[in-house]
């Protein structure tokens, strides 16, 4: 979508909240200390549908860097699933299409 609307793509990365909210849960688990760091916005002037994968890639690296910098080993590290490419059947709105317009 950050493509289409010709808008930079600003990674937010959140360290610690695995402590006090584990995965598929609800429910806060004590106090702990969380860490968001907003990283510099990656810009997508010039960028196409096809440049995806390389700016996907690029915002996962920039959060793995802020990571390692703050002492988390990248295997520890858990953004496959913080940064998505557009489905087709997605419109830049972020409205899905119907199948017949795909």
């Amino acid at each position: 979508m950050a493509i289409k609307a010709g808008v930079p793509v600003l990674p937010l990365v959140v360290n610690g909240s695995n402590a006090c909210l584990p995965k598929h849960s609800w429910i806060f688990h004590g106090r702990h200390n969380v860490t968001l760091t907003v990283l510099p916005p990656v810009h997508t002037k010039g960028l196409t549908r096809h440049d995806v994968d390389s700016l996907t890639e690029k915002v996962r690296q920039a959060m793995y860097d802020c990571l390692k910098e703050q002492g988390v080993e990248q295997e520890k590290a858990d953004i496959h699933g913080a940064v998505h490419p557009i489905p087709d059947s997605v419109s830049g709105d972020g409205i899905e299409k119907p199948a017949e317009a795909q």
